[in-house]
Order: structure tokens, then sequence, then C-alpha cells
């Protein structure tokens, strides 16, 4: 894009988010709270789906919203953190701002891949050398400064795909400058349909064979990247019966399920949201207190202080849009998390490139560290000790 186009689109998506949401004259803590209770369906042209108010909250906050006049200092910092915001939002000065709520620091504090994982850059682990592809929403790499020095190369299949702020999620975690965890590994990214449809099966099924394609040649892909489940068509949706929803999804992801295996004999791993949740999980955490926690969402993980997690709500990434802001994430969701896994496991594989998920998976759980907070935190620097120890091993 020119700078102009770049302008232009900045724009309208601004304009966009503005006409969703519009906040009062006095915004409290009562409010927030509302807001994040709100379910009055919002009607806008330029959604495909009608989305409720709460959603729009939970997930725009008050990215682009001038604050400038606006006194917040009777909003306690709690309250504040609930809110996503950007670094395109005007806030008022910081006297008129929560007590310990510094809108710049918050941002950058979460504009890392945290876990420890800098210390491994510094030494060179950093994905070089291993070949990941990701399928998800449309992508343009020239879109944001984060992946200016990122090898992605932009697959589309399909040539009607759209551009989409769920692949600057995934993308950023996976292989950003900034916040990537393998930030220097080579990434094949298949642009694919938004939301849910037979379409969307329809486009995986296609892009799954064409990565077995290239494996076939003789490209190292060594795992795929699906923030997603693995279907997502009407039919399933529909179906509330839980024995003919099994039934219906063993009878549906048969091909998909051959190819995988078939890409799976030849070294290369597919991660969805199903493989992921196996053995991960993700977490919160706060900026004010660095403290850890179980996202509300997650009610089915019993056993959550047993899975290892990657940290997701509180930290930062690129402000679909623009060029160089940055969009603070306050909710959590394994769609960020699974790129982190992936991530991590780019830097296992370019220490030991006959590492399997599986073991990976488990070498993962065997170093976390239960925290304090109740949490089963992921310990990258850990993970990759013990595989440069358990190689040590081996070569003797």
């Amino acid at each position: 894009m020119t700078k102009t186009e770049n302008d232009n689109y900045f724009n309208e998506y601004k304009d966009m988010i503005l006409s969703l949401i519009k906040l009062p004259k006095n915004i409290t803590n009562e409010w927030i709270d509302n807001a994040f209770k709100d379910k009055t369906v919002i009607k806008n042209d330029k959604f495909k789906e009608l989305i409720a108010f709460n959603e729009l909250i939970d997930h725009f906050g008050i990215s682009f919203q001038d604050l400038s006049k606006v006194d917040l200092s009777n909003i306690d910092c709690e309250h504040m953190l609930k809110l996503s915001f950007n670094t395109a939002t005007i806030f008022p000065p910081q006297d008129k701002l929560p007590k310990d709520y510094c809108p710049s620091k918050i941002i950058e504090f979460g504009k890392s891949p945290m876990l420890g994982v800098e210390e491994l850059h510094e030494k060179g682990i950093d994905g070089s050398g291993v070949t990941v592809a990701t399928i998800d929403f449309g992508f343009d790499k020239n879109n944001h400064q984060e992946f200016e020095e990122a090898d992605i190369e932009v697959i589309d299949l399909f040539k009607d795909t759209e551009t989409h702020y769920h692949a600057h999620g995934v993308l950023s975690n996976l292989c950003g400058k900034n916040i990537g965890l393998a930030p220097k590994c080579k990434v094949y990214h298949y642009n694919t349909y938004q939301s849910h449809g037979s379409e969307v099966d329809f486009a995986t099924l296609e892009i799954l064979k064409d990565i077995l394609k290239k494996v076939e040649r003789g490209e190292k892909i060594r795992v795929v990247n699906m923030s997603a489940p693995l279907l997502r068509n009407e039919a399933l949706l529909a179906e509330s019966d839980p024995k003919k929803w099994d039934k219906l999804k063993t009878e549906q992801s048969k091909p998909f399920l051959e190819i995988i295996e078939k890409l799976r004999e030849k070294g290369c791993e597919v991660i969805t949201s199903e493989v992921f949740s196996r053995d991960f999980s993700c977490c919160d955490i706060d900026y004010k207190t660095k403290k850890l926690s179980k996202p509300s969402w997650i009610i089915t993980k019993k056993d959550f202080s047993e899975t290892p997690c990657f940290i997701v709500a509180g930290k930062s990434i690129p402000q679909y849009s623009t060029q160089n802001d940055y969009k603070l994430e306050t909710r959590s969701c394994y769609s960020w998390a699974i790129p982190q896994a992936v991530g991590l496991y780019c830097l296992c594989l370019q220490c030991n490139p006959n590492l399997k998920w599986d073991e990976f998976a488990q070498i993962c759980k065997s170093t976390s560290l239960l925290t304090d907070d109740g949490v089963r935190l992921c310990q990258p620097v850990k993970v990759i000790e013990k595989i440069k120890e358990k190689d040590m091993l081996l070569s003797k």
C-alpha cells in the first residue's frame, strides 16, 4: 500500500469503530461494568455479522477514542485495565488518569514475547532455519512495522480473501520482531476466509493439500499453525446433539485427517485448537501487579493448574489498519496462544530438528512452573535447556 492508501484505510477503520462504540461524557466504574454486560445488538453495514455491544467493548474497548478532555481520575486502575486501547487512543493528562495507569508503559510492557524468550533470542535461538505454514485470515505484510523484518510469503489460492486483524495477532505472536517467539522462522502464510461456513472448510482442505505438495517436493515445512478448530462449517455449528455432533465431525474430518497423517509421516505437524488444547492453555497477566490468572471463559479445564500456559491477555499486538500503532489485548484466546506454542516449537526444532510435537509438549509440562497465582506457566528457557541436555545424553 502507498502512504495515501494506508492513511485512507486507517481512517475508514477508525471511523467504523467510533461509529459502533459511543462513549458517554462521564465514564465511571459502573459504566465499564455495565458495558461488559450490555448485549444490545449493534447493526452496521460494514460488519458481515450482527454483534453485541459487550463484544465490541471486549474487543475494541477505547481504541481510537479521543479522551483528551475526559476526566478519568475517578476510575480505578483495575477497571481501566479491562478496556483495550491502542496507541492511537488520545488520553487526558496523567493527573486526569487513574493512579498507576500509564498507557505508554502498559503498551511497552505488553510489546514483548515474555516468558524469558528474549534471553534465547540473544543467544541466537530465534527460529532460524525452521519453516512454518500458517492458515489464517487475509494478511498484508506491508501493513505494519512489526513484520518489516519477518520472512513471510503470503499465498492466496482463492484470490478473494480479505485482510483481517486476526492474522496480525497470529503472525505477531509467531514471528513479529518485538512480540514473536520465533522472529527468524520462515513463514508461508495461507490466506483463507473469515468466520465460519462450508467455504472455510473447503479452503482449509485445499490449503492442506497445497502444503502437502510442497512437503512432497522437498520443502522442509515442519509445522502448520491453524489458530482455529479444524472444521468450521454451518452443519456442525447447527447441530446441538453431542452424539450427532461427534458422529458428524468424525465423518467430515476423514479427508482432513488423511492429509494431516501424511504430513506427520513426512515430519510436519498440524496444530489446530483441538491439538493445542490437549496439552496447553493460556492465561492473563495484570500489568499493575504482574499477577497471572485463569481466563474467566476457561471453565472446562479442571486441571488448569497442571496445564502449561502462554500469556495472552495483557500483551500487545499490532493495531490492524495502521503502520506503527499497537493495541493492548485484554482478553485471552487460543488464537494468540497457539502461535506462541508453535513459535517455541520452532526454537526447539532449531536445536533438535527431530523433535516431535508430543515430545515437545511433554518437555514443556515437565519444565513448567506452578506460580503462586495457581497458574502453570511455560518456561521456554528451561525447555531449551532440557532439549540440549537430552541431546548431550544421547550423543554420549
